[in-house]
């Protein structure tokens, strides 16, 4: 549950698949690292060696933990830039409520963009939509926006591409 604390969205039961894989690798990484301190001191290793291979394991766990937290900082910034964009792309088409469907290209984009390392943080699912909605001014009870890939059958769908946001049906 300490997760939450440091994510800018609700805690519901379904943000609990968006976002328990930091908090498994990180406790996993304090589990590792106490094993391993554990098994040095039972087989009797001198200090200096418990010390080094501590160390080491330390070193290369939390730099991968920190990485997994860039990439989650990375995605909040590119939902929040994409959202921004939408609520501007919105205001000029004059839409005042209905469905919107936004395509990203998201498969493409994760594939080609070194900012993202996994998927888990970025716009998917139907349910982040509101609160990313209420984040960038966007009434989530007059318009409700999902992603093309969830939601086949939307009239006025959006396409983020090159940082810029067209609307591709009228």
């Amino acid at each position: 549950m300490s997760v939450f604390l440091f994510s800018s969205y609700i805690p519901t039961v379904f943000g609990f698949d968006n976002r328990n894989l930091g908090a498994v690798r990180l406790f996993y990484t304090l589990f590792i690292i106490a094993a391993v301190v554990v098994t040095a001191v039972k087989m009797n290793l001198p200090n200096k060696s418990i010390a080094l291979v501590f160390s080491m394991i330390s070193f290369v766990l939390i730099v991968t933990n920190i990485n997994v937290k860039n990439s989650w900082i990375y995605a909040s910034q590119f939902n929040h830039e994409l959202f921004s964009k939408l609520k501007v792309a919105i205001k000029e088409n004059h839409i005042e409520s209905g469905e919107i469907c936004l395509d990203y290209r998201m498969f493409h984009e994760l594939k080609n963009n070194p900012g993202f390392t996994f998927r888990e943080p970025v716009f998917y699912n139907n349910w982040e939509a509101p609160m990313l909605c209420e984040m960038n001014d966007i009434n989530p009870e007059k318009i409700h926006v999902y992603n093309v890939e969830r939601k086949k059958d939307c009239k006025i769908i959006f396409l983020y591409k090159n940082e810029k946001i067209i609307r591709l049906n009228n």
